[in-house]
């Protein structure tokens, strides 16, 4: 199953996208985004890839 994660912190919006069968691994990962928006849209495109 393909999962996400957005997330805040000082650096700005991160965004990770991660499979977790049959162990979890990273499948994307992007620190440091400026704006919710963009960190919305890297999550929307990632999952649309696997879809």
């Amino acid at each position: 199953m393909i999962r996400g994660i957005l997330d805040h912190d000082q650096n700005g919006w991160r965004v990770e996208v991660y499979d977790t069968e049959p162990l979890r691994h990273t499948i994307v990962e992007i620190n440091s985004l400026p704006t919710w928006a963009e960190a919305s849209e890297v999550m929307r495109r990632t999952f649309r890839l696997f879809a």
